[in-house]
């Protein structure tokens, strides 16, 4: 398996109106993640990233929510993904949208997160899935100016992984949005539509979605002191008459006994 961290530079979607599947792909990605987000709670949710930014959390209980990235919009906070300018055990809960799929280094990123979250923390993340018919495309030599070709399409499974070595629980992972995010057709699917294809792929090939949602939560194990095992106390057990008999017992010499071996040594 390839290294996560390259080189390379990618240009990352500033909006979700710069390609076609844009709009559909917002729709979806904000109806399952109010879905999830519901399951978040705290005082202070940070959003990375520009695509994070148009995404209305509204289902979920952190009121407050701060926007923060580098791209050409207004956020709450200017900064790389990788250099956070967040306090140590700060925040209660990120939510990053396509990040992972264009960053040079994504375990960099998880670690600056994993640095400023809290304890029982949440992570609510959106990626590209490559087992599904979006990452068949990107594999063919078609749409090669799209946005998304630029995009690494970890797989849920590696993501997944990255997290667990972190200490974070997965909490659920689901799959959506059954359709090629590279397509050039311009025609709406309606909601009837889109439930149908969710309806009766998802229980079949519900691991073939375009798209993929991950809430973790962080575990923190307390540091508890190990109880030393206390020593019985030693009972005293009087030696029974029968051991006393057995037991062997240094002769004693009387004087008397002393002057008769004298007069047979003399003898």
């Amino acid at each position: 398996m390839r290294s996560a961290r390259t080189n390379k530079t990618y240009n990352q979607p500033q909006d979700w109106q710069s390609f076609t599947q844009g709009n559909s792909l917002h729709k979806a990605c904000e109806a399952e993640c109010n879905r999830l987000a519901s399951r978040m709670f705290g005082y202070h949710l940070v959003k990375l990233g520009p695509l994070s930014d148009a995404i209305q959390l509204t289902d979920c209980s952190i009121r407050n929510q701060v926007t923060l990235h580098n791209g050409s919009a207004k956020p709450n906070v200017k900064a790389l993904n990788t250099e956070l300018p967040l306090q140590g055990n700060s925040v209660d809960a990120f939510f990053l949208t396509l990040e992972l799929d264009f960053s040079a280094d994504p375990h960099r990123m998880l670690r600056e997160i994993d640095h400023s979250i809290t304890c029982d923390g949440h992570i609510l993340l959106c990626g590209l899935n490559p087992l599904s018919l979006s990452g068949i495309m990107k594999l063919l030599p078609f749409s090669r100016n799209h946005p998304l070709k630029q995009g690494r399409f970890f797989s849920p499974m590696r993501v997944k992984d990255w997290l667990q070595l972190l200490h974070y629980e997965i909490v659920e992972e689901t799959c959506f949005y059954y359709r090629n995010v590279f397509s050039n057709w311009t025609v709406p699917i309606n909601d009837k539509t889109a439930g149908f294809a969710s309806q009766y792929l998802s229980p079949y090939l519900g691991w073939s979605g375009a798209a993929y949602c991950i809430l973790a939560k962080k575990q923190t194990i307390p540091m508890t002191k190990i109880k030393s095992k206390r020593r019985a106390a030693r009972k005293f057990v009087p030696l029974s008459a029968a051991n006393s008999a057995n037991s062997v017992v240094s002769p004693v010499i009387s004087p008397s006994s002393q002057a008769a071996h004298r007069r047979e040594a003399l003898k």
